[in-house]
């Protein structure tokens, strides 16, 4: 039974963070009318910016977590800013092909710096036996 549960409980988080990343998909598209498809790729940055807070810094899980939220929104300006601002005006393709190009060079880079291996964050709830 407690593995079924476990297994509810994964799946409610899984589907919490699929529709977390298509609601922010969907604003940004309702917004810019460009569908920013490097939502995947600031949503490794945030993982990886909490994991390294964790792991090579020593700050706990909430510290970490709000660290990556505070690094992952100065991208999503940083990326407004720098990428689609200058390309309002632009015709249909090129917003489109610098969504595209946002998704792809870091997702390349941070398979290539980082690696293609699982790393897992420390658990937020520790059970005590």
């Amino acid at each position: 039974m407690e593995l079924f549960l476990q297994q509810v409980l994964n799946g409610l988080t899984l589907g919490g963070i699929y529709s977390l990343v298509a609601l922010g998909l969907t604003l940004v598209y309702g917004i810019l009318h460009v569908p920013n498809f490097a939502h995947g790729a600031f949503y490794m940055a945030g993982a990886f910016v909490s994991w390294h807070l964790m792991a090579a810094w020593g700050f706990n899980y909430w510290v970490a977590m709000a660290g990556s939220a505070a690094a992952v929104a100065l991208i999503g300006v940083l990326s407004e800013r720098l990428v689609f601002h200058p390309l309002r005006k632009a015709s249909g393709l090129h917003p489109m092909i610098a969504a595209i190009g946002g998704a792809a060079v870091p997702g390349g880079r941070g398979a290539s710096d980082l690696g293609r291996g699982f790393s897992s964050h420390a658990n937020p709830v520790q059970r005590h036996h």
